[in-house]
């Protein structure tokens, strides 16, 4: 019922094989009708009952017409099929059957069968249509009482002889189909307890990884940076090299940007968000982030103006929301031109949260791509552009204020440029 797929060398998760169960369920059922058809058969022959004979024989062979189609790929038309002429069959049966022989009992067992041989998910019409119908046959041959008896081949004594054993096959289907729909639960439950708990150590070991050779390479990137700021600050140093160390500083400092954002993706890609909420006021964090983000701006002569119109203080993780608005901050300043200018605003938002709004003048955001910049490795048309970066950084934008019970999006601009906002719960005194 399983198969294992290999997601990479370090782990091999399982994976339930959904076809071929049904595939498998199909034939196993199939087998059974079958058996059941042969056993009518002769049951009906020794009986010396014709039409019910012709009957049986019919069933039989709609049933193997069934095997064949699911033998050439046609699945749902030979499912269909089997549980269609099972149902018929058996209802036009029961007219040359006395009804004290319970025969019409077994159509209930059939109410169930759709639902072990097809999917739910993608046949619910089917599923649902073919689980109605034996009801609906079997309430006909109520209302119409079994043609009050003027087709029956079989006497009222070998009818009652046959009783018990309808009602006992009744007992066993509705016994085997509960069984089976518990087997099928607990195997996938195992399946995906099996799944989670491997995708878990993966996504640790991935993490312990990231972290590991961030570390390693914190070391020597520091290293080229204060050497870059080194020549930078030489009394000696020409146009050029003044040039070529500014841009020297500005890479290492994008590729250690790229790693600890790789790192931050890694803990949330594998659940390990750890959320700290206190009384924070967004101003001071808001401060924060700006001295962190003053050399990018500094560096395009942007101007940042702040405005507040809500006093209130937010509940949040102080190291969460300032990661979080780094992103917004670095992102306007990325995109926005040279003497460019970003306006960060704190107001009200909707219900009873406070809104952090960064706008700037840049090329924007479209309308209908502004849902997929929080995807991950996202970037839109600057995927080919000049501007660094991972594609990562809303990604976790969105995820860090998500766990902090806020919500982030992207509205219109009046002016152009971005307009991304935070809103997060109003800390109550």
């Amino acid at each position: 019922m399983f198969q294992r797929f290999n997601f990479g060398e370090y782990r091999s998760l399982p994976v339930p094989a959904r076809f071929g169960r049904r595939e498998k369920t199909s034939n196993t059922v199939l087998l059974i009708l079958i058996g059941f058809a042969v056993y009518s058969i002769i049951t009906n022959a020794l009986l010396s009952a014709p039409v019910s004979t012709a009957l049986s024989v019919a069933g039989l062979v709609g049933l193997a017409v069934s095997g064949l189609l699911s033998r050439v790929g046609l699945h749902t038309a030979g499912r269909v099929l089997m549980l269609l002429i099972s149902n018929l069959l058996l209802f036009v049966s029961c007219y040359f059957e006395d009804p004290v022989g319970n025969a019409s009992l077994i159509m209930l067992a059939f109410v169930g069968l759709p639902f072990i041989v097809f999917s739910w998910r993608e046949n619910q019409k089917v599923v649902m249509g073919l689980s109605v119908l034996p009801l609906i046959l079997w309430n006909i041959l109520l209302i119409t009482n079994y043609g009050n008896g003027a087709y029956v081949e079989i006497d009222v004594e070998t009818s009652k002889a046959f009783s018990y054993w309808h009602s006992f096959l009744v007992f066993v289907f509705l016994a085997l189909e509960f069984g089976y729909f518990d087997f099928v639960t607990h195997r996938y439950y195992e399946a995906l307890r099996q799944s989670l708990s491997a995708e878990k150590k993966a996504g640790r070991a991935k993490t312990a990884f990231l972290s590991s050779m961030n570390n390693e390479l914190q070391t020597p990137l520091n290293t080229i940076i204060g050497g870059a700021e080194l020549l930078r600050n030489h009394p000696d140093a020409t146009a050029d090299t003044l040039r070529l160390a500014t841009y020297i500083g500005q890479a290492g400092q994008d590729i250690l940007s790229l790693m600890e954002k790789s790192l931050s993706y890694a803990s949330i890609s594998g659940g390990e968000v750890n959320v700290t909420l206190r009384h924070e006021d967004p101003m001071e964090l808001i401060s924060s982030v700006l001295d962190q983000s003053k050399d990018l701006v500094q560096s395009k002569n942007i101007h940042i103006d702040t405005t507040r119109t809500c006093f209130d203080l937010v509940l949040a993780d102080s190291r969460m929301f300032k990661e979080a608005l780094s992103q917004l901050v670095d992102n306007a300043a990325k995109y926005s031109p040279e003497n460019g200018k970003i306006r960060i605003v704190v107001a009200h938002g909707l219900d009873h949260k406070l809104r952090i709004s960064v706008k700037d003048n840049g090329p924007g955001i479209p309308r209908n791509k502004r849902e997929k910049v929080f995807l991950p490795f996202e970037r839109l048309e600057q995927s080919l552009g000049t501007e660094p970066g991972g594609g990562i950084g809303l990604t976790i934008a969105k995820a860090y204020v998500e766990a902090m019970s806020g919500d982030i999006g992207i509205s219109s601009c009046a002016d152009g440029g971005a307009h991304v906002w935070v809103e997060l719960p109003i800390a109550d005194n």
